[in-house]
């Protein structure tokens, strides 16, 4: 069985006139991203890979999230093709993910992260920063197996669920 966690970086900051890629988040998609770590480790949930855009929103989102659930920093994948991708490129690389791995962090951007997990499992999500889409593959061993609704939404995870006030 193999569990997807697709994950939209928390809240960026706007104010700095950055390229889109460039943008970092602002405090609160800091307390987010931290928060939402706390929250996986309160859960007991550590992927066994965690793969994200290379944008700065969602490496920090991605690292913040791996310092609260002691997840090696270096084993973070930064992946170029999550970039403004259309689901169908998020999708080739969730094909790429190896075999071994059973469980994996996904972070992204909207629309595609939306459109995935729509494609995966058929259903909608509203997917606001720091949301999480969790899906399960449970009749799937090969990551390349996975098609059109072969997932189920197992969980929807939103900030109201894990922020720090």
């Amino acid at each position: 069985m193999k569990k997807l966690y697709i994950i939209r970086h928390a809240k960026s900051d706007w104010s700095l006139g950055q390229k889109d890629i460039d943008r970092t988040l602002n405090k609160r998609g800091e307390k987010q991203s931290i928060a939402l770590g706390d929250y996986f480790s309160s859960k007991n949930v550590k992927p066994d890979l965690i793969v994200s855009s290379i944008a700065k929103r969602t490496q920090i989102t991605a690292k913040n999230i791996a310092n609260e659930i002691d997840y090696p920093l270096d084993k973070i994948e930064f992946e170029p093709s999550i970039y403004e991708a259309h689901y169908e490129q998020l999708l080739q690389t969730v094909w790429g993910i190896s075999n071994e791995i059973n469980s994996a962090f996904f972070v992204g951007h909207n629309p595609g992260v939306s459109d995935l997990v729509y494609f995966l499992t058929g259903d909608y999500v509203d997917f606001k920063t720091s949301c999480v889409a969790v899906v399960e593959f449970k009749k799937l061993q090969k990551w390349e197996e996975i098609e059109s609704y072969s997932g189920s939404l197992i969980d929807f995870i939103t900030p109201e669920l894990f922020n720090r006030k």
